[in-house]
């Protein structure tokens, strides 16, 4: 069930490459891409109930101000969400993480990598106190004061894809060649999130769910930002697509 429902998002980019490649700046390639929208908007509202069901509020309130802000650029400003630009940064976004997320629900290599990682770096600094173990497909490491399960979630692919994306977008060669070193950055960041969440918790006894919920969440905030800053400074044409959107979307 939860493959069928990561693959709804990728009807996007099929709906939308499908809706230039044939009709171009047409009213059918309009309808056509905004029936693609409907489905990531379909796809977000069940995962808002399922991170709020979670308690994972910080999830929550992202995903609804992605969702106001969706729709009021649908409302006011159709044309930025339909044609260029933004329809190919988010299809890019999606193919790159629903796609590698549905080969992790089937193989679990991502999330076992992830997991392993982090406990080799655990290993280092924790010594025998933490172990490592896979039942049923569930990949987890164990401490003597809690255990630590790992998904999909944990091996930073959606801010990977955030990220990179619009680099990629661009269609620069120099944006894309810097996309991987990004994307290599922000992988090895999230693995010393993931140590830094069980090392806190085990050696300095500190609550879990501040720890992973709020601490490592501003961490994850503040890193992206400062890596997306750096990104717009060193990807010109990058920041030119991002001056031009913002143009067009604040304009009166």
């Amino acid at each position: 069930m939860a493959i069928i429902i990561d693959a709804v998002p990728i009807l996007f980019p099929v709906l939308y490459f499908l809706a230039r490649d044939f009709w171009g700046r047409t009213q059918r390639a309009s309808y056509v891409t905004t029936i693609g929208y409907i489905f990531l908007i379909i796809w977000s509202l069940i995962t808002c109930v399922n991170e709020y069901r979670e308690g994972d509020y910080g999830n929550v309130l992202i995903i609804t101000v992605v969702l106001i802000f969706t729709l009021y650029l649908l409302t006011f400003r159709r044309n930025l969400l339909l044609y260029g630009y933004v329809p190919l940064t988010i299809s890019i976004m999606v193919l790159i993480y629903f796609l590698l997320k549905i080969v992790d629900d089937l193989t679990h290599m991502l999330t076992y990598t992830t997991a392993v990682l982090t406990y080799k770096m655990l290993k280092l600094t924790l010594g025998e106190t933490i172990g490592f173990k896979v039942h049923n497909s569930e990949i987890f490491i164990e401490g003597i004061r809690n255990s630590y399960y790992f998904t999909f979630a944990c091996t930073g692919f959606q801010s990977i894809a955030i990220i990179t994306a619009p680099m990629i977008a661009t269609q620069d060669k120099s944006c894309i060649r810097n996309a991987t070193y990004v994307a290599a950055l922000i992988y090895v960041l999230n693995v010393i999130r993931s140590f830094l969440i069980v090392f806190f918790v085990e050696r300095l006894g500190w609550d879990y769910y501040i720890v992973h919920t709020v601490i490592m969440k501003i961490f994850s905030i503040i890193a992206l930002i400062a890596i997306f800053y750096y990104v717009l400074v060193t990807c010109k044409a990058l920041a030119m697509e991002f001056t031009r959107i913002s143009g067009i979307i604040f304009r009166s």
